[in-house]
């Protein structure tokens, strides 16, 4: 079958903003193609858990936009569970602050 050529089955996919919205949605998608999903956010709900049940993923805690905060994921997940690519996926946000819009 044809999807079986997208299948992502042995990776793992790194998805930002995944606890919510269309970051959630990526994540959900890249686990049932086979993958392994770590998923990065701020919190992460029980709706957002049970969205996701059934599905090899992990939770990491993260702020992407307060440079005070904690190493961003991608510097502090162990890579030990990926393979030397992982696929990564982010859904971003724009805060408006006094100085214009930051990514």
């Amino acid at each position: 079958m044809i999807l079986d050529r997208f299948r992502l089955d042995d990776n793992v996919a790194l998805v930002t903003g995944g606890t919510r919205g269309i970051g959630l949605a990526i994540a959900k998608a890249l686990g049932e193609a086979g993958a392994r999903v770590v998923v990065a956010g701020r919190t992460m709900k029980d709706d957002a858990r049970q969205e996701l049940a059934g599905l090899a993923f992990d939770f990491h805690a993260a702020e992407m936009l307060d440079e005070k905060a904690p190493p961003r994921p991608a510097a502090s997940t162990s890579w030990s569970i990926a393979p030397a690519s992982p696929s990564m996926a982010t859904a971003a946000t724009i805060r408006r602050t006094s100085g214009g819009r930051r990514w």
